[in-house]
């Protein structure tokens, strides 16, 4: 599985179920399921870790975006050393 998808009607079981176990959102008794699934069966822990990584590469691509976009402007940033300068100079 090269790529796997993130969600959509197409989705296997598996797939569903480790999207689930990767996201947190399992509880009792299909958590227990999945997390034995996980240490024995490799094919799905494979397919567990690959999910993971997508979304933790998504999430540092998105946070990365987040961040830039809320960034102060040089103007913005000279106005507040202008203001701590005038407070330290007090």
């Amino acid at each position: 599985m090269a790529d796997v998808a993130l969600g959509g009607a197409d989705m296997s079981a598996d797939e569903a179920l480790a999207l689930d176990l990767a996201l947190g959102i399992l509880l009792q008794p299909l958590l227990g399921v999945a997390e034995a699934r996980r240490r024995e069966d490799a094919d799905f822990r494979r397919l567990v870790e690959q999910i993971e990584a997508r979304l933790f590469q998504e999430e540092a691509t998105n946070s990365n975006r987040r961040t830039g976009d809320m960034s102060p402007s040089p103007e913005t940033w000279n106005a507040i050393l202008t203001q701590i300068a005038k407070r330290e100079a007090s």
